[in-house]
């Protein structure tokens, strides 16, 4: 049972560890998000993260298009930044 005890205090340890450090990296490739280029923003964040504040990002953006009435330029404009 002891053993039991501290594996479990050690998975709570390092789960709130990872958790600490996803948060810290997601906020660094956040703030980096609008000061790069697209290509040099992705390879400078680790996949994981730029792919999930990627999906943040075009889904907020896709909202903003779409209550401003403008998707289309938006698609366009986002194509060209993927594309380049």
């Amino acid at each position: 049972m002891f053993i039991t005890e501290i594996h479990s205090r050690f998975e709570k340890k390092l789960e709130a560890q990872m958790f600490k450090a996803m948060h810290h990296y997601m906020r660094l490739s956040f703030d980096d998000y609008s000061q790069r280029k697209r290509k040099n923003w992705v390879k400078k964040h680790p996949e994981q993260i730029a792919m999930a504040v990627n999906q943040i990002m075009w889904t907020k953006e896709v909202e903003e298009a779409i209550i401003e009435g403008n998707l289309e330029a938006y698609i366009k404009t986002y194509n060209e930044r993927i594309l380049l």
